[in-house]
């Protein structure tokens, strides 16, 4: 990790304290350094919950991918009106929201959640993790989805209170496979179907997961020099 990174983390984190008063403390980690009005205990079980995180990460895709680790910010705000003053001042439209959390593309890579329900932040933890993770790699937009999705399917990370549902996933293929027989492929090969509010960036993710599960299906060796060949 880049010491001049490590250091703009901390220095954001300990301005946004200043901002948002007394009650909040910074706490700096090995891979992150964590915001929070909840004390040091607290601050220490999220650092290790994180740490497990990658390394659970890293040991599923068993060496496919070198680690990319870059020291990241975690901010836990009090309640939902802190999180909500912070985002109007630093979320953009690339950034990555979601019920429980955001998370911050930028040159400050950084989680930001509410503490009201621990549980709700733990699970959009995960899922925002590996979204995080594999925004250190310079895949295609459909790779990057492809891996997104067979990783939180295979651990059953999801949001509190969803499951999956896998005879629906099922008819969900079939419509995807429909749509881009009749369709084409070239707006999911630039990625700008993913970028769609509607249920075609949904099939552009059914889609990219069962093209990664087909080139998964080859030996270690030709799905590594597959993923190092799609980085840009």
């Amino acid at each position: 990790m880049d010491a001049f990174e490590e250091l703009n983390v901390k220095n954001h984190l300990t301005s946004i304290k200043i901002q948002f008063g007394h009650d909040y403390e910074v706490y700096d980690h090995k891979y992150f350094s964590i915001l929070s009005p909840f004390g040091e205990k607290q601050s220490n079980l999220l650092a290790n919950y994180c740490t497990n995180l990658i390394n659970q990460f890293y040991d599923f895709f068993d060496g496919l991918l070198e680690p990319a680790i870059r020291k990241k910010g975690i901010l836990l705000f009090k309640n939902e009106s802190d999180l909500s003053k912070y985002e109007a001042d630093f979320l953009t439209e690339e950034d990555y929201t979601m019920p429980g959390g955001t998370y911050f593309f930028r040159d400050i890579p950084q989680f930001a959640f509410a503490d009201d329900d621990y549980n709700a932040v733990e699970s959009s933890l995960n899922y925002l993790y590996v979204i995080a993770l594999l925004s250190h790699y310079d895949f295609p937009r459909w790779v990057e989805e492809a891996l997104t999705q067979t990783y939180i399917q295979e651990n059953n990370i999801l949001l509190s209170g969803h499951e999956f549902d896998h005879t629906g996933l099922a008819a969900y293929r079939k419509e995807a496979l429909t749509y881009f027989k009749e369709n084409g492929l070239n707006n999911f090969w630039n990625g700008e179907i993913f970028d769609r509010s509607d249920s075609l960036s949904s099939y552009a993710s059914v889609m990219a997961q069962m093209f990664m599960s087909s080139i998964f299906q080859e030996d270690k060796s030709t799905v590594k020099m597959f993923l190092a060949d799609c980085e840009y």
